[in-house]
């Protein structure tokens, strides 16, 4: 089943900005299962682009019927295998009219090489649908390649988040960050918000948008 969580402005937090498509599998008993507990049994299986391709399914018929900007991620998995990727972006390809409403993820972790990944920002690109790239910050040396691959936003991983009104140092990475984004219009999203302290610390940082628990 698809789960949703909202990402909100951090400057006021009731304007939507879109929702990020969740996964959790239903156990015998009609349990949400959180994809913390099943995503690293579909890795080991080696079933996470078959995994991603379902997704994608799922939130491209969701939206044939719901018109509301959502966000999905893909695996590095998927990124790395030619033969799925060409069927993700002909799937995409196939549906232009959505392209406005749906931001693909990637995760900083699973980046691949400069070069490549260079040419699968254009690949996605030229299916008209957008780019974000989720938990952000341990690249930070390598921000300045990033900024030119026409991302939507940078959504910055939760650890240098939290904390981050009581703890002066994560202050610093983030406005570092901001510096370098600011520039070119490359918003910033926070990841795994969860107290109000948090929330004015970003505000005053300039951060755009922010998801996590405090949100919902």
């Amino acid at each position: 089943q698809l789960y949703f969580q909202p990402v909100v402005d951090c400057a006021d937090t009731s304007q939507l900005l879109h929702h990020k498509v969740l996964a959790r599998l239903l156990d015998p008993q009609g349990e949400a299962t959180a994809a913390g507990h099943f995503l690293p049994w579909i890795e080991r299986l080696g079933w996470s682009a078959r995994f991603d391709l379902a997704m994608l399914e799922h939130t491209l018929e969701y939206l044939a019927e719901h018109r509301q900007p959502l966000a999905l991620s893909l695996s590095g998995s998927t990124l790395r295998d030619a033969t799925q990727l060409r069927i993700i972006l002909d799937t995409l390809n196939a549906l232009p009219d959505l392209a406005p409403l749906l931001t693909l993820e990637i995760d900083e972790h699973q980046l691949p090489p400069p070069d490549d990944l260079r040419q699968l920002s254009l690949s996605l690109r030229d299916t008209g649908y957008r780019i974000g790239l989720q938990h952000f910050g341990g690249s930070f040396s390598q921000i300045g390649n990033l900024t030119q691959l026409g991302l939507a936003y940078l959504k910055i991983d939760g650890s240098y988040i939290r904390g981050i009104d009581t703890q002066s140092h994560k202050r610093l990475f983030i406005e570092a960050i901001y510096r370098a984004t600011h520039s070119i219009d490359l918003p910033l999203i926070a990841e795994m918000l969860e107290t109000a302290g948090e929330l004015e610390a970003l505000k005053g940082l300039g951060v755009f948008g922010a998801m996590g628990r405090l949100i919902g």
